[in-house]
């Protein structure tokens, strides 16, 4: 794998910005600026958490996307539209990095109407098999709409939730775990109301994003948290949800604890 000089890929990310108005071009001259990275693409390459990766990847160095984000994610500010544009450019490749920088961008362009953000991730991810793009979209492509529109986020996780596939599910958990921990969002009424419209048992394979939801919240609000899973486990004999309340007996003081075993 090439050595990555800085002074060498900034001035690589600001001639690539300046094909910004371009989308096509831009994703091309991505391509090849990745390739000039690489190693052979490569479908048996691995990703964080040592899951195998299911797109083709360069493989290049971190430093290269997050060099090209800082160059553009102005540009992104300044024209939504465009962004919006080159983000969808940019899915369209069949490689992971282009699409990693796809919710990087998106995650940084600014929009009057929030759908054209939630509606985009929802649909990238409908189709999406890359483990490694599942935070992504679900953290790094939520950014602007965590930041600077948090109910337009919590509109998003309930559409997340209405859908009828665990990958949806777990994006908007995903998401909603993320507004919980790296912002100051202060109504949990809110998030508590759209956590209570999923009347349905929770599946195994979504109990471990739940129980991250639900560790978030005692982190914000604990006796609310508390006092909220005790009404929804006395409303619900979910196996699933009464597991998850289980794991977070360790998360609590024994007081709390007593008052949490009593309602399981």
């Amino acid at each position: 794998m090439p050595s990555v000089q800085l002074t060498r890929l900034r001035q690589q990310a600001v001639e690539l910005a300046e094909f910004f108005p371009q989308p096509e071009a831009f994703a091309r001259r991505l391509e090849l600026l990745l390739e000039s990275y690489s190693v052979k693409p490569s479908r048996k390459g691995e990703v964080k958490g040592a899951q195998q990766a299911v797109l083709p990847s360069y493989r290049a160095p971190a430093q290269v996307l997050k060099q090209i984000l800082l160059e553009c994610r102005a540009l992104a500010a300044d024209a939504p539209e465009l962004s919006l544009a080159v983000c969808d450019e940019l899915w369209q490749r069949r490689m992971l990095e282009p699409r990693q920088l796809a919710a990087l961008l998106l995650g940084h362009t600014p929009t009057e109407n929030t759908a054209e953000i939630s509606n985009r991730i929802r649909a990238w991810n409908e189709k999406n098999r890359e483990p490694a793009l599942l935070d992504e979209l679900a953290v790094e492509a939520t950014q602007w709409l965590r930041e600077a529109q948090p109910y337009a986020l919590i509109a998003f996780f309930s559409a997340c939730l209405d859908a009828d596939t665990w990958r949806q599910h777990a994006l908007g958990l995903l998401a909603l775990e993320a507004l919980l921990g790296e912002t100051d969002f202060p109504d949990l009424p809110a998030v508590y109301k759209a956590l209570e419209q999923r009347t349905e048992p929770i599946e195994k394979r979504l109990r471990a994003y739940w129980l991250d939801v639900y560790v978030a919240m005692l982190d914000k609000a604990p006796q609310e948290t508390l006092y909220h899973l005790q009404q929804r486990l006395a409303a619900s004999e979910d196996q699933g949800l009464h597991w998850v309340a289980r794991q977070l007996l360790e998360h609590l003081g024994a007081e709390d604890q007593a008052a949490l075993r009593a309602a399981l």
